[in-house]
């Protein structure tokens, strides 16, 4: 799928509960500075699923970086320099389940090790009455609180791309096992592919995506949130534009 169609599907599976509890305890609270340490980590868990989202595509917005500023033509950026050796390697590492599975892991374990020695991350913040008077004093909570979560929801939101974007690529997919195989799935159904019914899959992306940002569009009444769902929709046009202009 695109890339933007992965940042929204990670925005509506991964953040609801976090910006709805959020949002609802920052109109609750008298405190300012719960409200806004409440707000904070609703901002931090959104970039955390942005980022997850795009680190599975972010070797081809570099790889299309380097050749745009050497002069490249995007045919050949396409048809070889995506194919190379050294970018399908890079490409590999990117898209691999194992390593998102790895950081997940890893973000468990650190909350596990954090519980056990007493310093867990409690979501009730009036659950503790030490964590809540740090905060009204303007003491930081702590980085597991902004490392151990984040970090979770990066590799999740990252695993989501991953996983749809598998029945999706006829022969241009990835290892997604690396490194432990280097198989890849040779789909019947390309996402952009006419010839593999790329035509049939856009228009199901595009109705997906406009069902995406109004469920977002609803859920987040910030204007900031609403202009970014806007331009999300419109770069399906300017990705269309794009294809159509490097392919004449």
């Amino acid at each position: 799928m695109n890339t933007q169609t992965h940042i929204l599907l990670a925005c509506v599976a991964l953040l609801p509960a976090a910006t709805s509890v959020a949002a609802s305890r920052n109109r609750a609270q008298s405190d300012s500075t719960v409200g806004e340490s409440q707000a904070k980590t609703t901002w931090v868990m959104t970039v955390a699923a942005i980022f997850g989202a795009l680190a599975p595509d972010a070797t081809l917005f570099v790889m299309w970086g380097i050749a745009k500023a050497q002069g490249v033509a995007d045919e050949l950026i396409w048809s070889e320099w995506y194919y190379s050796d050294f970018w399908q390697q890079l490409s590999a590492i990117s898209n691999s389940i194992p390593v998102y599975l790895a950081i997940a892991c890893a973000s468990v374990g650190i909350a596990l090790s954090q519980r056990k020695y007493g310093s867990a991350y409690r979501s009730d913040i009036h659950a503790d009455s030490q964590m809540q008077s740090r905060m009204q004093s303007g003491m930081p909570l702590g980085t597991h609180q902004y490392l151990q979560r984040p970090l979770f929801v990066f590799s999740v939101a990252a695993l989501l791309h991953v996983i749809t974007d598998l029945p999706l690529h006829h022969n241009d997919g990835h290892p997604h096992f690396w490194p432990f195989s280097d198989w890849i799935f040779s789909s019947p159904v390309s996402y952009w592919d006419p010839a593999h019914h790329g035509r049939v899959w856009s228009v199901i992306e595009i109705a997906l995506a406009l069902a995406m940002i109004l469920v977002l569009w609803i859920r987040w009444p910030s204007k900031l949130v609403r202009a970014l769902l806007l331009l999300a929709g419109a770069a399906y046009g300017l990705v269309g534009f794009y294809w159509m202009a490097s392919i004449n």
